[in-house]
Order: structure tokens, then sequence, then C-alpha cells
């Protein structure tokens, strides 16, 4: 049933996001009559069928296409280059020229965008774009550049959300005493501490027998996973929380950005903004219709208040001292 449910959703994502890719779907450019005078390479983690995967081979025509086909691109998906975390250190040391990752592969090296991993830092999903591109996300990068690499643009990556089997998260006092699944990271299992439930990291596979058996009384991620890996069948309680949304980047080697004129750094700025934009409407549209498949299901979905939530995270900031100023700006931020 999951496995028919995952190919019949990616096969209706792939046909209508497939009418709004660039016509050199693949990274195969059209011919311009010249040879390019840059070849580089791009690692994706994500299947040629990911809104993720599609956007970086629209990325990689549009640069193509706006550098008069002087700058190539070949994209390499399904993570055929490695793990993000080995193909982001690739990128730093010059032996690979591009990567899409998500940004807890970049923190290791870079520990300043460790602020964008925190529970509940953002309050909506229009918050966080509006940090990621306005002064403070632009600001990372200065910081990157530091480390041998260069911001190309922000990546939608979705955001993470409770839902559980018996009883539903309507706010922060039913948290107390449920035992949450979440990932194997530290910031994931000092939040559910926080919010006084027992956090329990456990393989994603296992987390629909778990669910179903009682064994877990909840877990948490996007629409996306919680419709294709079925866990609405056994856990019908979608709350709203958006509690972690750590965005992905698009990093290029410093090295090789300049060797680039600058007429091809615009142009290559240019066409990551382009299919930044389209991704993130795409990854949305995927989300939304994971949403609705879910409902028609029967899923309840839950609307929270986030600012109780976001105040429980207080011994959780205190935690992480070196991010102190960055949380009130970011907080700060009007949108």
């Amino acid at each position: 049933m999951k496995k028919l449910l995952s190919v019949a959703l990616v096969s209706i994502m792939a046909i209508s996001m497939a009418a709004c890719a660039s016509p050199n779907q693949g990274g195969q450019p059209a011919a311009t009559g010249q040879d390019p005078s840059f070849r580089f390479m791009l690692a994706c983690n994500q299947g040629a069928n990911n809104p993720i995967a599609i956007g970086m081979n629209m990325f990689a025509d549009l640069v193509y296409e706006k550098t008069g086909g002087s700058v190539y691109i070949d994209v390499f998906t399904d993570g055929v280059l490695g793990e993000e975390g080995d193909t982001t250190i690739q990128v730093q040391a010059g032996t690979l020229d591009l990567v899409r990752t998500n940004v807890a592969s970049v923190v290791p090296i870079v520990d300043e965008l460790g602020v964008f991993m925190l529970p509940f830092i953002f309050s909506s999903d229009t918050h966080r774009h509006a940090v990621l591109d306005g002064e403070i996300g632009q600001g990372m990068g200065a910081v990157l550049e530091q480390y041998n690499f260069v911001l190309l643009q922000y990546w939608e990556a979705g955001s993470r959300n409770f839902y559980t089997s018996s009883r539903p998260i309507r706010s922060v006092e039913d948290l107390p005493g449920m035992m949450i699944r979440v990932q194997p990271v530290e910031m994931a299992i000092r939040m559910i501490e926080a919010l006084g439930a027992a956090a329990v990291p456990m393989p994603f596979a296992e987390v629909y027998t778990a669910l179903q058996t009682g064994v877990m009384d909840g877990a948490e991620n996007d629409f996306v996973s919680y419709y294709i890996a079925g866990h609405f069948e056994v856990a019908p309680y979608f709350t709203l929380s958006g509690h972690m949304a750590p965005p992905a980047l698009v990093l290029m080697n410093l090295d090789a950005w300049n060797q680039l004129t600058p007429s091809q750094q615009e142009a290559m700025q240019s066409a990551a903004y382009e299919a930044s934009r389209w991704q993130r409407q795409a990854m949305m549209d995927f989300q939304n219709d994971s949403r609705a498949r879910v409902e028609a299901a029967g899923a309840e979905i839950i609307y929270v208040d986030v600012a109780p939530f976001q105040a429980a995270m207080a011994s959780v900031y205190a935690m992480y001292p070196q991010f102190a100023d960055m949380i009130e700006a970011i907080m700060a931020v009007e949108y």
C-alpha cells in the first residue's frame, strides 16, 4: 500500500513539474555553437523526480543560457557522488565544484549556520523566507566565504511537524508524558525534552510499526514523508508546529567561482535566484498535494499558537550562547 502511494505521488508530481521545467531537463543544454569555457560538477542527493533535483537541472540550464553557453554544469542526482556531508567537504576542498546540501551537513564546518537549525526559531514559512532572503540570511554569504564557499541561494526543504496516534497535540500542555520519535540530532532531542516529552531516536523505517503498536505516541516530519510513508494511517493527528525548518543551500567552491568573469558570476547568481523561486513553489506544491491527500484519507490537521512552544525553548537556546544575538535578530524580523 505505502509503496503504491509513493509511486503514485511521485508520478503525479513529476508530470506536473516537468510541464514547468526547463526544456533541457537532465543537464543537457541546447547547442549554441560554442564549447563551454568552464565545465562544473554539481552534487545533489535527491532523486531525479524530486522538485529539488528538477530545480537543480533547471539551474544548470539557466546558467548555460544566461552565460551564452560559456558555463556548463553537469548535475549528478541520486547521491551518486556521495552523501551530503562528504560532497560538502569536497566542495570546500575544491575537489568538487558545487553542491546542493542541507544546512545540517554544513554546520560541522560552519558553526554559525547552526542558528537556522534551532527549534521554533522560525514562526512560519513566511518568517523563514523573510530571514533567509533578508540581511541575516544573505549576510551568511560573507561567513561562508571564510570557509571557501560561495552561497548561491537557499533551497526550500520543508518544515517538520508533530503527528500522533492516540491523542492530538493542541498545545504545549499536551506533550508531557508522550514518547516522540526524533532524528538522532542533538537539537531535536533537546527540543522534545524541553517540551516535557521523551525523545526516542529511531530509524525512519521502524516508525510506522512503532506508531501502529503504541510503542511511540508520535513522530515528526513534513507532509510528504507523512503521506508517502503511510504514517497518516496510524497517526491521524497532524499538528502544524513547524518546529524545525532548516533550509538547504546551493554552494560553490570559492576558487572555482573566482575563475569566472564578473558577468558570468552575475549570470550564475541570476540563474540560482530564478531556479530557487521555482523550486520553492514546487516544493510547497508537493507539500500541499500530500496534505490534501492525507486530509482526504481522514487525517486531522491541527493549528497551534507557536508562541508558547517558542517560549519553552529558552532552556535549549541557552545551551547555544554563541547564537544569542542572532536569535534575537531573527525573532525581530518583520514579515
